[in-house]
C-alpha cells in the first residue's frame, strides 16, 4: 500500500503542534514576566507610600507643629514683655528679671513652664523617630543643637536657675523650624503625589486585560475580578 507523504502533512504532523505549543509556553511566560514587573512595580508603590506617609506622621509633622508652638510661645513673652525691638539678650535678661522677682508676671512663668514642656515633648520625637526620617547632615546638625539646648534648659530649672541656655553655649537653633518646614512641605507633595499615582487604576487594567488569546478567559490569577482562570496551561 502506497502512502504519499507529502512536506504540507509533515507540518501538519510534526511542526505545526510543536510551534503551537511552544507560542502558547511564551504566552504563558510572558504573561507571568508582565505580571510580576508590576507586582513589582505596585510593591515598590507602596513601600514608597508607607515610608512617606510614616516621616511625616511620625517625625516632620510631629515636629513642626512643635516648633511652631515654641514660636508663638516666644513671640508672646516679647509681647508680654513690650520690648519688641530689643534684640534676644535683651529680652531674656528681662524675661529672667520677670522669672525670679516673686511678684513677676504670672503669665511669664507659666508660658516658661510650657515652653520647657514642649520643647522634651520634641526631644522625645527627635529621640524616638529622628533616625528613620532619614535627616541630611544639615538636619542632624540642627538638631544636636535643638537637643543640648533643651537639656541644657532643663538642668537650668531643675537646678532653680532662671537663666537661659543661650548663657551656656547652647543657643536656640532658629534655622531648625525653616529646615522642617522645608522637608515638610516636601515630603507633604510626594505624599500628595503617591496617592494621586495611577497605579491603582493600572492595576485595574491588569485585571481586565490580562486574557488567554485562546480561550479568552482571565490568566491573572490575583485577580478579584473574574472568577474563572484560564486552564490553558
Amino acid at each position: 500500500m502506497n502512502v504519499n507523504v507529502t512536506w504540507e502533512t509533515v507540518f501538519i504532523v510534526l511542526v505545526l503542534p510543536v510551534t503551537t505549543a511552544l507560542g502558547v509556553v511564551i504566552k504563558i511566560t510572558w504573561d507571568r514576566f508582565s505580571q510580576y514587573k508590576l507586582q513589582r512595580k505596585e510593591l515598590i508603590y507602596n513601600k514608597r507610600l508607607s515610608n512617606v506617609e510614616n516621616k511625616l506622621k511620625n517625625f516632620y509633622l510631629p515636629m513642626f507643629l512643635s516648633l511652631k508652638k515654641d514660636k508663638y510661645m516666644w513671640d508672646l513673652v516679647k509681647q508680654l514683655l513690650a520690648k519688641d525691638h530689643l534684640n534676644d539678650d535683651d529680652i531674656m535678661q528681662a524675661f529672667k528679671e520677670e522669672l525670679v522677682c516673686e511678684q513677676g508676671h504670672s503669665m511669664l512663668k507659666k508660658l516658661d513652664l510650657l515652653m520647657l514642656e514642649n520643647h522634651l515633648r520634641a526631644l522625645e520625637i527627635i529621640n524616638d523617630h529622628a533616625v528613620s526620617s532619614e535627616p541630611n547632615d544639615y538636619m542632624v546638625h540642627m538638631l544636636s543643637e535643638y537637643s543640648k539646648h533643651v537639656m541644657v534648659y532643663k538642668f537650668l530649672r531643675d537646678d532653680q536657675s532662671m537663666d537661659f541656655p543661650k548663657h551656656f553655649g547652647a543657643p536656640y537653633p532658629v534655622r531648625l523650624l525653616d529646615a522642617i518646614e522645608a522637608q515638610t512641605l516636601r515630603f507633604q507633595q510626594e505624599y500628595n503625589a503617591l496617592t494621586r499615582n495611577s497605579l491603582p487604576k493600572h492595576k485595574k487594567e491588569q485585571q481586565c486585560i490580562l486574557k488567554c488569546k485562546s480561550c479568552s478567559k482571565c490568566v491573572n490569577y490575583s485577580c478579584n475580578i473574574h472568577a474563572v482562570k484560564c486552564n490553558c496551561a
